[in-house]
């Protein structure tokens, strides 16, 4: 691209030409380089700006949503389940059913190429004070909703872990021996 003229960066940026077609990855390159701090280059230039939701909505006749960068799952670990079981009975069973589900269901999200899962470990405690602050029933799905929404980013993990990384139901063995072997 430096090596390239005006006229020829030009020719390359008509409604066909090269230049249209990788604005994306021109687009990124120049996303990184301005998180990095680095002064813009001559590649940087002809990267077109991306498209806005007005541009979007024209093509498509409505604003699209946003697409997530990834999916958030409230759960409770074991012993936070039995503590849930404990408080809300008719909303919490104590079985193991639960976690070998939930691992059966995110796989078939990942095989489906949704974005990615990150989990995020709630307590009882924690939805119940969330739900009495804010005068909700925590046993309603937009409570839990908004618990998760309220919960920070770092204390979330990327599911699928590591085969040998501990398991998420937080049972203290490895992923692998775990949920990871769910079939």
């Amino acid at each position: 691209m430096a090596r390239l003229s005006p006229a020829e960066t030009e020719a390359l940026s008509g409604p066909k030409g090269w230049l249209e077609l990788a604005a994306p990855t021109l687009r990124g390159r120049r996303d990184v380089r301005e998180k990095l701090d680095l002064a813009p280059d001559a590649t940087d230039e002809p990267a077109p700006a991306p498209p806005t939701d007005e541009d979007l909505a024209g093509l498509f006749g409505r604003t699209p949503r946003p697409v997530p960068r990834h999916i958030r799952v409230l759960y409770f670990t074991r012993t936070e389940r039995d503590e849930a079981h404990r408080r809300w009975p008719a909303t919490y069973r104590p079985d193991d059913a639960y976690f070998a589900q939930a691992e059966l269901h995110w796989r078939a999200l990942a095989e489906e190429g949704m974005t990615p899962i990150r989990l995020f470990a709630g307590t009882a405690e924690g939805l119940a004070r969330f739900a009495e602050a804010n005068r909700l029933d925590p046993e309603q799905e937009s409570t839990r909703t908004r618990y998760l929404g309220a919960l920070p980013e770092d204390a979330s993990i990327a599911w699928p872990p590591g085969r040998n990384a501990p398991c998420w139901c937080a049972s203290r063995r490895k992923y692998k021996k775990c949920c990871g072997a769910v079939r």
